[in-house]
Order: structure tokens, then C-alpha cells, then sequence
């Protein structure tokens, strides 16, 4: 598959990245025009901007229709930044041609906005209507595992045995239907 899309000039390499060609997106839900209209990024903003034409998400969550083709990619990388704790700095350096100011503008944003659980939830709805999602699980089970952040200023901060350094655990709980999302 990754053949026949580079011979279609879907995939490139560019500066040893791999890049996908600006990404069209002329229907979304409803049979409206999309108003991102064509997105240029890289995988992971394709795989956001195939999401986002079916759910609208930045528009629940910015609670208007994003403006032009850059909007959307600064605002995918806030909520990326937000969900993995990295800084806008950070993103900045992983998506080209974004500043990190922008960023870091599109986060204040989001966070202002405060409605980014119900475009969470709309995403997630539409990813357990697909008929492979009764496969992923019932959604009554979980998990937890703890991970350790290094910190020596949390007054929460305890002596961590496997790193024998001072460090804050926190537990992440995955659902049993998490899979795709």
C-alpha cells in the first residue's frame, strides 16, 4: 500500500520525513463542505484531519468553524501538546513550520473554550459505531499502570524504588475499548 501511494504522489519523503501530500477533504459530516478544506500535514495530523471531517471536532471544540488550512494544523498540535505534556516549544520542533507562540496561543485557546470533552466524546462515539469496535471489548473492563515522573520539587514526591530518585507515580487507566483512540 505504501508502494502504490508514493507511485500515486499520496506519500513523499522529504528531509527524511515522511510526508503526505496536501490532504483534500471535501466532504464532511452531513454532506457539507468541509471547512478545513485542504490540510497540509504530516501522519499524524492526516489521521486527525480524517477524524475531524467526520465529527467536526475542532469546530465543537473551538465552538466555530476553524479559519484557513493553518488553523487547523496549529490547533491539532495544541491538543497533541496537551495530551502527551509537552510544552509548545516542544511541539513547535515536531511539526514544521508552526511556531511554538502559535501554539502555545491555540492551547490558552482550547483551554478557554473548555469544550474540549465534548469533541473528545464525539470522537470516541464515532469510533465505537464502527463495527469492529464490539470486537475491542464491552467497555466495563480496565487497567492501570503506573508510571513515574521524576520530580524533586512536589511536596508528593516519594523515594521510587526501581529508580531509587525522588518521583511522583501516576496511574493511567485504559479502558478495555481504548484500541484505536
Amino acid at each position: 500500500m505504501v508502494d502504490e501511494a508514493i507511485d500515486a504522489a499520496e506519500v513523499s519523503i522529504v528531509n527524511g520525513r515522511l510526508r503526505l501530500n496536501p490532504l483534500s477533504i471535501a466532504e464532511g459530516s452531513g454532506g457539507r463542505r468541509h471547512p478545513h478544506g485542504a490540510v497540509r500535514c504530516h501522519w499524524r495530523g492526516a489521521a486527525a484531519a480524517a477524524v475531524d471531517a467526520r465529527t467536526r471536532f475542532l469546530s465543537l471544540v473551538l465552538e466555530r468553524d476553524p479559519v484557513g488550512a493553518e488553523e487547523p494544523q496549529v490547533l491539532y498540535a495544541a491538543v497533541l501538546a496537551m495530551g502527551t505534556n509537552k510544552n509548545a516549544a516542544e511541539m513547535a520542533r515536531m511539526v514544521d513550520g508552526v511556531s511554538d507562540d502559535r501554539i502555545e496561543l491555540a492551547m490558552r485557546t482550547v483551554e478557554e473554550v473548555r469544550n474540549l470533552r465534548g469533541a473528545s466524546d464525539a470522537v470516541a462515539a464515532a469510533m465505537f459505531a464502527h463495527p469492529i469496535a464490539a470486537q475491542w471489548g464491552s467497555g466495563l473492563a480496565a487497567s492501570a499502570d503506573m508510571m513515574s515522573s521524576d520530580s524533586r520539587r512536589l511536596w508528593l514526591a516519594r523515594i521510587e524504588s526501581r529508580r531509587r530518585g525522588p518521583a511522583v507515580g501516576t496511574y493511567t487507566h485504559v479502558g478495555d475499548r481504548w484500541a484505536v483512540i
